[in-house]
C-alpha cells in the first residue's frame, strides 16, 4: 500500500505542478483572446483550478487516512477524465469538431 500511495502521490504532485503552471497562463492578461470559445476557457480555468485543488487534496488525505482511504489518491485521474469528457463535448458542441477551443478556421488551415 506504500508502494501505492507513494507511486500515485508522485503523480499528483506532478498533475499539481503542471495545473499550477496553466493557471498562471490562463490568468495572463489576454489570455482569453488565444480562445475562439469562452466556455471552454471557462471550462479549462475550471479544470486546471480544480486538478490543483483535487491533486492537493487526494495525496493528503490519501497519506493521513491510509490505508482506509489510500484509493482516494486516484482522484485526479478521475478529474481528468471527466473534465477531458466535459470539454470534448462543448468543443463538438459548439462547431461539430475537435478542435480543442481554437475554433473552426483553425481547423480548416491545417
Amino acid at each position: 500500500m506504500t508502494l501505492f500511495l507513494t507511486v500515485f502521490t508522485l503523480f499528483n504532485l506532478c498533475a499539481a505542478a503542471a495545473a499550477f503552471r496553466t493557471v498562471g497562463q490562463l490568468a495572463e492578461r489576454g489570455a482569453e483572446k488565444k480562445w475562439a470559445s469562452m466556455r471552454l476557457f471557462l471550462i479549462a480555468r475550471v479544470g486546471c483550478w480544480g486538478l490543483l485543488i483535487i491533486a492537493s487534496w487526494a495525496s493528503a488525505a490519501g497519506w493521513a487516512f491510509s490505508p482506509g482511504w489510500a484509493p482516494i489518491v486516484l482522484g485526479p485521474i478521475v478529474w481528468l477524465l471527466v473534465m477531458g469528457v466535459v470539454f470534448a463535448v462543448v468543443d463538438f458542441a459548439e462547431d461539430g469538431v475537435f478542435d480543442f477551443g481554437r475554433g473552426p478556421d483553425a481547423v480548416r488551415k491545417t
